[in-house]
């Protein structure tokens, strides 16, 4: 009970009692939940503090005093700032005062320096208390270490640092062998000019002074050594095309494709009016992003293998189309061709590598190595699909150019 004794004017004595047992309880039950929360606070394991918007230091809990190896009296009234490295104490000081009534939380991640001057991570959610008028009143932060963290994520970024610069080094020098490589190839085939022109030349000489001074032998075996030569002679002219190829200094810029087939339509001709070949061409034709003479040695090999490749009693269907996809476009060229086994796939695309005789097909398997190299070198790549005896579609995947 809580009473209050008053005496009147007239000397009389009042007495007033007020039955408080309610607020008595509240007051316990509020003293209880306090020493509980405060317990919890002082047996969590994070850092918890409390500061005014100066940064002056109004509460912290045991794990922080243990943390920083400070008392609760030396932390109290000093500044949080204090604590963390001058690198970092604009841009921390910067987030919190950041913080309004609209968005009182933030979180950010800083360094530290303990009692023994090492430096360490921390983790850190921050809250603004405010007023009902918006004024800041003070701040709540929970702190947790992340030191084993980021020492792990700073080791990894440092490999991940070494281990780029090796793969550039290891590129570069994969580029310069690959370079010496093709200059070898290139000396070596233009070497190779002047004595297959020279064997070439006298075999003609016998074949139009003396042919008919040989035995029937004789003349098979200078058949042999003309075709043998002929055949040097283009796979000389294909490696130094190989070899070419990507040499000179590349013209990235978008590329209209119909004056390129146009113009290849010309040049196989003749060829396409000998085998009764259709070239079919889907408009309209997205651009691409590349190289014109790249692109244009890309449809060259495919629409010369798509001619080659055919079946005897069947006229060849060659279609064209480029559709864009994403930030890509994608160039088909499609047949009817005799098809190629899955198993063969990519095995085609590498230098000499032929599925069939000299005597079947001509060729020298260079032509879609050709096609390969010229891709990667516009960053692009190319695909196909086949199954023997269904036609093939090679697929260009180059950059698209931009829509204006």
């Amino acid at each position: 009970m809580e009473n209050y004794v008053y005496r009147l004017p007239g000397g009389e004595i009042v007495a007033i009692f007020n039955d408080i047992t309610d607020r008595k309880l509240a007051e316990d039950a509020l003293k209880k939940s306090e020493e509980r929360y405060r317990g919890v606070v002082e047996d969590t394991p994070v850092l918890i503090c409390s500061f005014l918007p100066h940064g002056e230091i109004t509460f912290v809990n045991k794990a922080y005093c243990d943390y920083f190896q400070k008392s609760f009296e030396a932390l109290l009234g000093s500044n949080f700032l204090d604590l963390i490295p001058n690198l970092d104490r604009v841009t921390v000081k910067g987030l919190i005062e950041a913080l309004t009534p609209d968005s009182p939380t933030q979180s950010h991640e800083h360094q530290v320096i303990s009692k023994s001057g090492k430096t360490r991570w921390l983790r850190w959610m921050n809250r603004a208390l405010f007023t009902p008028q918006g004024q800041i009143i003070s701040y709540q932060s929970i702190g947790q270490d992340i030191t084993e963290r980021k020492l792990a994520e700073i080791k990894v970024s440092r490999l991940n640092n070494e281990l780029e610069i090796r793969v550039n080094e290891r590129t570069e020098e994969l580029e310069s062998a690959n370079k010496e490589l093709e200059s070898f190839v290139y000396s070596v085939s233009h070497d190779l000019r002047a004595p297959l022109r020279a064997v070439t030349g006298f075999a003609h000489i016998l074949v139009n002074r003396h042919l008919d001074g040989l035995n029937e032998e004789g003349q098979h075996y200078l058949k042999n050594v003309l075709e043998a030569g002929n055949h040097m002679g283009i796979l000389i002219d294909d490696l130094l095309q190989y070899s070419r190829t990507g040499r000179g200094t590349l013209q990235m810029r978008p590329i209209e494709l119909a004056p390129i087939i146009e113009g290849l339509e010309v040049t196989f001709a003749e060829l396409m009016e000998n085998s009764n070949a259709r070239l079919i061409i889907e408009k309209p034709l997205a651009t691409p992003l590349g190289d014109a003479t790249l692109i244009g040695q890309q449809f060259s090999n495919l629409i010369e293998n798509a001619l080659t490749y055919c079946h005897p009693d069947t006229a060849p269907v060659i279609r064209i189309t480029s559709k864009r996809q994403g930030n890509q476009v994608l160039i088909r060229v499609i047949d009817n061709g005799i098809g190629i086994a899955p198993e063969y796939h990519q095995k085609i695309f590498k230098v000499f590598q032929r599925l069939h005789g000299q005597d079947d097909y001509p060729g020298t398997g260079v032509g879609l190595a050709i096609v390969a190299k010229a891709a990667r070198m516009m960053e692009g790549e190319v695909k196909v699909e086949s199954s023997l005896g269904k036609g093939s579609q090679f697929t260009l995947v180059l950059p698209a150019a931009e829509i204006h």
